[in-house]
């Protein structure tokens, strides 16, 4: 099964290659993202310190975002480490969605060849590959 995940291989060798590159990390939107998460670890709440109407800082609830993801970066900001913690969480979780989509597919035409295929295909999916790393 681990032959058929080439994207967390393919980021490793990317995120080593060029340390110092941030890719999206200074869009306004992940700082944004970044920022929930802080206030998650720091004060417990789901708020926003920037209205995105008139651009004050004030603490608004945030009604935009969901909060799944700024949970998922919680552990990061929690050790310190935002970089260094989501990126191997990332590559876990799309590792584990390979192997979901081939155990479905599995279940659902009771054979091996169209389940390598589907997994394959999102394992190689040129968007799940590079749209991982841009954190």
């Amino acid at each position: 099964m681990s032959c058929i995940c080439p994207q967390g291989a393919l980021f490793v060798i990317s995120f080593y290659a060029a340390p110092n590159v941030d890719l999206d990390y200074n869009t306004k939107d992940a700082k944004e993202y970044v920022s929930l998460a802080e206030e998650l670890v720091r004060h417990g709440r789901f708020m926003s310190s920037t209205c995105p109407i008139i651009g004050a800082r004030i603490n608004l609830p945030e009604i935009v975002r969901t909060s799944g993801y700024p949970l998922f970066l919680v552990p990061g900001v929690w050790l310190g480490h935002l970089r260094l913690v989501t990126v191997p969480l990332q590559i876990i979780l799309s590792c584990l969605t390979v192997f979901y989509i081939y155990w479905l597919c599995f279940l659902l035409f009771g054979k091996g060849k169209p389940a390598l295929l589907s997994a394959s295909i999102f394992a190689l999916d040129p968007m799940s590959i590079f749209l991982l790393p841009t954190f």
